[in-house]
């Protein structure tokens, strides 16, 4: 019955030739459109992230691309 409030961040940075805003802004994304196409996500449209993108499963695919995410 607590209200909760976690803050979580990421240090962006280049990715060889792509500029960090670009390749932070196209892979998540990509990983939600792939997580689509494997069946790990089975509601999608108008519904907002936190509704249908599991967290642990996407942040786990964001590491793998060397997109970091802390959390205060």
């Amino acid at each position: 019955g607590k209200r909760l409030r976690k803050v979580l961040y990421s240090l962006n940075r280049n990715h060889g030739s792509f500029p960090a805003g670009s390749y932070n802004t196209g892979v998540a994304p990509s990983i939600v459109a792939q997580m689509i196409a494997e069946g790990r996500i089975r509601r999608w449209g108008t519904l907002p992230p936190e509704l249908c993108v599991p967290p642990e499963k996407f942040f786990t695919e964001l590491n793998k691309r060397n997109i970091k995410v802390f959390v205060e």
